[in-house]
């Protein structure tokens, strides 16, 4: 039953209940999974849902001295 909400555009609930299009769980993991991470719910929280995520840890970019950073990219037209 959990994966369901991530399906885009599937509700558990009928429009008269809650409003919404169903889109907003499905774009969310779809985010989230393509940095890497992953999305979880939680339905022991108490009333509700908990909805966590999880990222990867960004690597720190390599410091590039000033003449390397300041020339343009490969391939770009200046």
């Amino acid at each position: 039953m959990t994966e369901k909400v991530f399906i885009i555009f599937q509700r558990l609930h009928g429009r008269d209940e809650y409003e919404g299009t169903g889109i907003g769980l499905a774009l969310c993991r779809k985010i989230v999974e393509h940095h890497g991470g992953a999305i979880t719910l939680d339905g022991t929280a108490g009333p509700g849902t908990r909805v966590s995520f999880t990222l990867p840890v960004a690597r720190p970019e390599p410091d590039l001295g000033a003449e390397e950073a300041a020339r343009p990219p490969e391939g770009a037209h200046t």
